[in-house]
């Protein structure tokens, strides 16, 4: 019998780069405009099992927004938790969107009361998805203008979190809100 588990070494000679941060779009879409969810291909196993290469579809008129975050903010982090028999993924994004306009400051407050699915790219482009069918990303944005002397300026802090039993790769589409 063959195991499923293969050697952890890294992928040398590629030329991939292993730069830490995210990119600096990223996409969200509210749990409540997804018709169809992500999947992995039918039958997947080994690897592919947490590969979602099935795309997700929105309602008609709507889809993933994109947000951007400043490059020296922007992180994430998928920390391992729980115990032995019950373990799963703490995923927290750290962004920072400068400015404050009437848009941002709508989404600042009505991000609070609503779930998203969240797709974060490495800065390789590789698609991390934060968010399942009963596992919601939750979204906290502050504002702060910062001192005078600050590196960013003013903006809006936030974070992006979700609790789920596994880390999941997206390759599927990312199908965009139609511009109003």
């Amino acid at each position: 019998m063959s195991s499923v588990l293969k050697d952890l070494l890294p992928d040398w000679g590629n030329e991939t780069s292993n730069m830490g941060g995210i990119a600096q779009i990223g996409y969200i879409i509210a749990v409540r405009n997804i018709t169809t969810w992500s999947a992995p291909a039918a039958n997947s196993t080994g690897s592919n099992k947490f590969l979602h290469t099935i795309a997700f579809v929105p309602k008609v008129d709507e889809g993933f927004l994109k947000f951007y975050c400043t490059p020296e903010i922007g992180e994430f982090d998928m920390a391992a938790i729980g115990a032995r028999d019950g373990g799963g993924f703490d995923g927290s994004v750290k962004i920072f969107i400068p400015g404050n306009d009437k848009e941002l400051n709508y989404v600042a407050n009505v991000c609070r009361s609503d779930v998203f699915v969240a797709l974060i790219p490495d800065n390789d482009g590789t698609l991390n998805q934060l968010g399942t069918q009963h596992h919601f990303v939750f979204i906290k944005l502050d504002y702060k203008t910062g001192p005078i002397t600050t590196e960013h300026g003013r903006g809006y802090f936030g974070e992006l979190m979700v609790k789920q039993p596994f880390k999941i790769l997206y390759t599927g589409a990312v199908t965009l809100k139609p511009t109003e």
